[in-house]
This record gives structure tokens, sequence and C-alpha cells, in this order.
């Protein structure tokens, strides 16, 4: 049944309306016709002109209003699914703090993060470390430390900076301080809090199936370079998985209430100083 052809000029009048009212849209009157709509439609259109925009009108905002329905539904699931990660986290954190060790805990999570960042598993790593078996990679991301040797033979297996396996969430706020006054600095935190709804929401897709998960690490990094290239570099990326693990501490940024803004800034700031660390290194 072929509509006629003030159908379409309405309906594009009404979605003209829309966007002045500042909702973009990409709906097309096929979304908002069913055969029986289809057929009501033109008879309207044939007996009384005037009230088709009307009925038009109806039809459209019944769309929209399931879109943003839709749109909140999906809003809450990933709301929900981000406290349960968020839960998932403190939980492994908190059996990762039975060591006396800060130095332990800290490897601990950093360890595991560029390892997952990476994509290999505990024996896959130790086979690249000629000098550390799989039992120790075990004790290390339980808390229990290393010896120099085998921080510095890990990190070297990473290819990153054996700094950065050291990197505490109280150093990342302090770094965030240091580095805030810098231009660069400047546009990368701008990108990140002047657009955090996309960010945010892009990474919080990627967490329903865990937080540490190497999909999730890698798209950490990956949101960070669309804003500044020095974020494709190994080390850089390896920071920013380490500054998502390890986030702020609360003391930094209170303005910053939204958790996942929070720790993607902890990752531009550990991912950075990665950055930082392994260029000066290069140049030694």
């Amino acid at each position: 049944m072929e509509l006629p052809a003030q159908v379409t000029d309405d309906f594009a009048t009404l979605i003209e309306e829309l966007r002045r009212h500042g909702v973009e849209s990409d709906i097309r009157l096929d979304d908002i016709l069913d055969e029986d709509e289809r057929r009501r439609l033109i008879q309207i259109y044939d007996d009384r002109p005037g009230d088709g925009r009307d009925f038009l009108r109806d039809l459209l905002a019944r769309e929209v209003r399931g879109r943003v329905t839709s749109d909140r539904r999906k809003a809450e699931e990933l709301r929900q699914k981000a406290e349960q990660e968020k839960e998932a986290l403190s939980t492994w954190k908190e059996n990762t703090q039975d060591s006396d060790s800060p130095l332990g805990t800290t490897l601990s999570w950093n360890v595991t993060a560029v390892r997952r960042l990476l994509g290999q598993t505990k024996s896959k790593l130790a086979r690249e470390v000629s000098s550390t078996s799989r039992s120790t990679i075990i004790r290390v991301e339980k808390g229990d430390g290393a010896r120099l040797q085998v921080i510095e033979a890990l990190a070297g297996a990473m290819e990153i900076p054996p700094k950065l396996l050291l990197l505490t969430s109280t150093e990342i706020g302090v770094l965030l301080e240091a580095l805030q006054p810098t231009d660069p600095m400047q546009e990368l935190l701008r990108g990140i809090l002047d657009q955090q709804n996309d960010a945010a929401t892009f990474v919080r897709h990627l967490m329903a199936d865990g937080r540490l998960k190497a999909e999730t690490l890698q798209t950490v990094g990956d949101v960070l370079a669309i804003i500044n290239d020095r974020y494709e570099s190994r080390p850089a990326q390896a920071g920013a998985a380490i500054g998502w693990t390890q986030g702020l501490p609360p003391r930094r940024r209170p303005d910053v209430t939204d958790n996942v803004t929070r720790d993607l800034i902890a990752a531009a700031v550990a991912g950075w100083w990665g950055h930082e660390v392994d260029d000066v290194g290069a140049q030694m």
C-alpha cells in the first residue's frame, strides 16, 4: 500500500521538530507503522488530511517513549552489572590482603592486571621468564611478594618498566596532582570528564564478564588512545590497566563521584606515567 506523498513530508517535519527540541532521531517511517496503522493512515489522509500529522505525531511519540524506556532499562542493567563487578573486585582485593606486605598486595594487583591485559596464562608467563616457575607467579598473585630479580624478570617478559609493577594507588594520586597543570594532561582529563557518560558507558559494556578480563583492560587503553596516541604503546597500555585496577585514592578528585570515571582517570595517569618512564629509559 503506497502512502500519500504528504505523509513523507509531514513525517520529515515531525523529525525536524524533534531535532529542534534536542532529540536526534534515526527513526524511520517504517519503524512506527504496522500494516493496520498503515491502512488507517492512508484512510485518514484520504478523508481528513488535516488530522494526518497528529496521527503521525502520536505514533512517533509512542516510538520515542518505547526507545527511551528501553535505553533506561539497558542503563539500569549496566549499572547493576557495574555494581556486581565492583563487589567482585573488592572481594578479590580483600583476598589478596592477607599478607602483611604492602608490596605483596601491590604486586598481586599489578601483575594480575598486566598478565590479563596481555591475555597470558600463568604457565605461559612462567615459560617466558626462565628464572620463574608457575608456582612463583601464583604466590605473587596471591600477595606473597617477590624478590627484586623476580620483579625485573616479570617486567622484562611483559616488556614494561619494572617500576610499573610497583605503582600504588597513593602514587597515582600524587602523579595526578603533579601532571594536572600540563596542557596534554588537561586535554586528556577533559576528554574523560567532558564525555564521561560516553567513555564510562563504553567501558561498562565490557565489564559484565569480569573487570579484569583482557577485553575490558584492553578497551580501557583503547578509550584513552582515542584521546592521545601515547596510549598505544605497551607500557602505556599496561600502566592504564594497572591504574584501572588500583583506582584513585578517595581524597583525590572527590568532585568525580562516578567510580568508573574515577578509575578511567587513574588509568590515564598511570598509563601516561608508564609511557614517560619507558621513554626516559629508552633514551638512557
